[in-house]
């Protein structure tokens, strides 16, 4: 059912799902009630964040009685395979969540809905109040395909004092620079004999914020990359 492949974005913001139900055909009627219709909202999350979407979802249902929400929770780890999955059946979710990188995962397929159209409709929702380097992220071709959920900034580093501590290492400071963090990661990083490695003194795994937080990209243009010449 092209329609309600289609029918698919990222919002967890409520506040669309009710133009979507009234006017793009989302969701299906539910056997109890001939004028309600049901939302399967995918989404992962730890359980912290499960209670948080239940307590928003359950804010918002009494408001939109005509509209039932379904909450779908599937941890991280297979949350793509699963929804590529369901879509490929014919059994895709009502609305999605999908972070920036898994956007594109879903985008390149056609999934999502245009949601520019409702967006000028709904006086009471404005785009303006989002970061506009995330809006851009969900934006292709000039139009909107999905509305953040939340934003989460890499801004905290976590260190082992008893490593610092043995390599008579300064813990780390609130003035440190890029500089610092690169001497200090190099004294407390340790090899054996063979020069193999047997401590490292900094890991992160999100490498690519080193690049964008030194004014780099990783492509051309995010929107248009060009393939390699």
């Amino acid at each position: 059912m092209i329609s309600c492949i289609r029918s698919i974005t990222l919002a967890v913001a409520l506040v669309m799902i009710a133009i979507f139900a009234t006017t793009a055909g989302c969701g299906k009627k539910t056997d109890d009630d001939a004028n309600g219709f049901e939302i399967k909202v995918a989404f992962w999350g730890s359980p912290e964040e499960i209670k948080i979407i239940n307590s928003v979802v359950e804010e918002w249902q009494p408001k939109h009685p005509d509209i039932h929400i379904r909450l779908e929770h599937t941890p991280y780890g297979g949350y793509v395979s699963k929804i590529l999955t369901r879509i490929a059946g014919g059994a895709a979710p009502d609305v999605i969540c999908a972070e920036v990188d898994y956007f594109v995962n879903f985008a390149t397929k056609g999934v999502f809905e245009n949601l520019t159209p409702y967006i000028k409709e709904d006086n009471s929702f404005n785009v303006d109040d989002f970061f506009p380097e995330v809006i851009r992220r969900f934006t292709v071709g000039g139009h909107v395909y999905a509305i953040p959920r939340d934003t989460a900034p890499f801004a905290c580093v976590f260190y082992n004092k008893e490593l610092f501590d043995k390599a008579g290492v300064a813990y780390p400071a609130d003035d440190w620079t890029w500089d610092d963090l690169l001497e200090k990661a190099k004294a407390l990083t340790k090899s054996n004999e063979d020069g193999r490695i047997t401590q490292y003194g900094f890991y992160g795994w999100a490498w690519q914020n080193f690049v964008y937080g030194n004014g780099g990209a990783l492509v051309d243009k995010v929107q248009y990359p060009k393939a390699p010449n």
